[in-house]
């Protein structure tokens, strides 16, 4: 979600990552800008961040923060990556949590197809 608000913002987007099959998403999928970066290269990360700096962090808003944050999603077209699961699939989608094969958030269609 953070590189689609920084596309979203016109920002330069660089993908930092702890493996490299994420590369392609990063960069055809995500539209990162033609920038991926593996955690676990020494040298990559040296020329990462040897020419830039970086200011990042985490702030929880209250009700108006979230409403202008949805309503800059709508008008931008920015919506979370999920996988819509049956909710007989429940038990396999836990697994897959605890061995982090979740790629994208569960959403668990409880009302077969109510979802599409």
């Amino acid at each position: 979600m953070a590189v689609k608000f920084r596309k979203a913002l016109e920002l330069h987007v660089t993908v930092i990552s702890r493996s490299r099959s994420q590369n392609d998403e990063a960069l055809n999928l995500l539209k990162a800008d033609n920038r991926f970066v593996c955690r676990t290269d020494k040298q990559q990360l040296e020329v990462c961040y040897g020419c830039s700096k970086t200011l990042s962090g985490s702030v929880t808003g209250g009700t108006k923060d979230t409403r202008e944050m949805l309503e800059f999603c709508a008008a931008n077209k920015i919506y979370p990556g999920i996988e819509v699961i049956p909710i007989d699939y429940i038990n396999e989608a836990l697994e897959r949590m605890v061995k982090k094969d979740a790629k994208y958030r569960f959403v668990i269609d409880i009302k077969k197809n109510s979802l599409k």
